[in-house]
């Protein structure tokens, strides 16, 4: 299959398991109210916050098996043999770090009622417990993505996604909004796609090799693992930085106004996401040729596609944000979106070169890359809190982002095939966000430059495409037209 069906394919899965996580919602707060559902979206941020824990097995068992897997079998089965058995220990700690975590946090740090507070107390192991569920499915994962099963693991994370959020609901309604009830059909609802994934390793990887713990396969594993562990550790502080100093300096709707836009500009993540995912197992085993085609080509697609969509949206940011958020905190939030916007474009680019650098054995340099970040990104919001207010925050947000894509893509020797595509994307971004906040000033020379640009837009976002590309897209509505036509 396809690197472009592989994309299609992830991006398809994300999306669903992002409609029904929209969809369920309402019902949730109808079923169990906002209180008991507070708690369950604490819960899994706990979870999330200590993904750090599986040492970055999980990348490292996806890298060794894409490396691997077609070159040595019996050494990938034993590869893979060992991620498993590194699993147990990574269990063990993790639910204690987390049960302990979960504890401290609902009976000294939570303002809830004595009932509520009794009921998470009661089941606080339960969320530990899925700590072990979430890991071992996310080792199992990455060795099929290794093995280049796109659709299958697409399928199963899919239905995971939905079952962790339908099964929940579903006994909600049946057996009353006990929150230890909750937690465990959210186990349940987890566990069945995994178990479903079991018969596939078997075969496609294990098979009937003698497969046994490996100390020096071991070793590889944390070696690699190491760095994308740390990685881990420095994307969540990079990503919790700013809501937290914002809320401790300005407080909690300066959170607000900061964090609907930023929710909503990061959803362009979602197809260099889906394209990474697919790219990476190729990687390992490309020539450096063939590595540097690859990349350089998806970086490309991203620009083009992230170009039209992020310009577009920096045009009618200030419309859509007083019918989405209400007049008041649209008017206010508007200067920080439109930053925020550009931010997440920039994001967005990194996103290959951060994963070619894993895929192909350098994850080192990414995880240096984010931590030199760390210090001036924390440094400079708590400047721009204190001194210039939200939106100078999500110019500091907009600064690191530019910059982790520039240190990336020089890091993975990608800037000199696409620095210019990406300055003239740029500049014509920029011109948008300036149009954006002319809405704030003049209606009519608002709606007649967002007309014009737009057309400039479309131009920029069509010319950074490849021309293997521009002629497929050129048939593809050729075909359309023709088959429209037809009576």
């Amino acid at each position: 299959m396809s690197i472009g069906r592989n994309t299609a394919t992830n991006l398809a899965g994300t999306i669903i398991a992002s409609l029904v996580g929209i969809l369920t919602v309402p019902l949730y707060l109808h079923a169990i109210g906002a209180d008991r559902f507070g708690v369950l979206a604490i819960a899994w941020l706990f979870l999330s916050t200590f993904n750090f824990l599986d040492f970055g097995v999980t990348r490292a068992t996806q890298y060794s098996v894409a490396a691997n897997v077609d070159r040595d079998p019996a050494r990938t089965a034993n590869i893979v043999f060992t991620a498993l058995t590194l699993c147990v220990p990574m269990s063990l700690i993790g639910f204690g770090m987390i049960f302990g975590a979960i504890s401290y946090f609902f009976s000294g740090k939570f303002n809830g009622s004595a009932s509520l507070q009794a009921e998470i107390a009661s089941s606080a192991y339960v969320i530990a417990a899925c700590w072990p569920l979430v890991l071992f499915s996310a080792v199992i994962n990455g060795a099929l993505l290794g093995r280049r099963l796109f659709v299958l693991v697409n399928v199963s994370t899919t239905a995971s996604s939905v079952l962790f959020q339908v099964v929940p609901l579903i006994a909600a309604y049946a057996a009353g909004p006990q929150l230890r009830n909750l937690l465990i059909a959210a186990f349940i609802g987890r566990a069945l796609p995994m178990l479903g994934l079991l018969p596939a390793l078997k075969r496609n990887i294990l098979q009937r090799f003698v497969v046994r713990f490996s100390r020096r396969e071991a070793g590889m594993l944390l070696g690699y693992g190491r760095w994308a562990s740390l990685t881990t550790i420095v994307a969540t502080a990079l990503t919790m930085a700013d809501r937290l100093i914002i809320a401790a300096v300005l407080g909690p709707v300066a959170v607000t106004i900061y964090t609907a836009p930023l929710q909503l500009a990061q959803r362009v993540s979602l197809l260099p996401a889906a394209l990474s995912s697919a790219l990476f197992p190729h990687l390992p085993t490309a020539g450096p040729d063939e590595k540097h085609s690859m990349q350089v080509r998806a970086l490309q697609l991203i620009l083009s596609s992230l170009t039209l969509a992020i310009g577009g949206g920096l045009l009618i940011t200030a419309p859509f944000l007083d019918l989405w958020l209400g007049k008041s905190i649209g008017g206010a939030a508007t200067p920080s979106a439109l930053l925020l916007f550009f931010g997440a474009w920039w994001t967005a680019l990194a996103v290959i070169p951060f994963s070619g650098l894993q895929a192909t054995g350098d994850p080192k340099g990414s995880a240096m890359i984010q931590l030199a970040e760390l210090v001036p990104f924390v440094a400079g919001l708590y400047l721009a809190a204190h001194y210039g207010g939200v939106a100078a925050c999500a110019g500091v947000y907009l600064v690191r982002a530019a910059a982790d894509f520039a240190l990336l893509g020089w890091r993975g020797e990608l800037l000199s095939d696409t620095a210019k595509g990406v300055g003239i994307c740029a500049v014509t971004l920029t011109i948008a966000a300036l149009i954006g906040a002319l809405y704030r000033i003049s209606f009519p020379a608002w709606t007649a430059a967002t007309i014009v640009w737009s057309f400039a837009i479309a131009f920029c976002a069509w010319r950074i495409l490849p021309r293997t590309d521009q002629r497929l897209l050129a048939s593809l509505v050729a075909r359309l037209v023709r088959r429209r036509n037809v009576p």
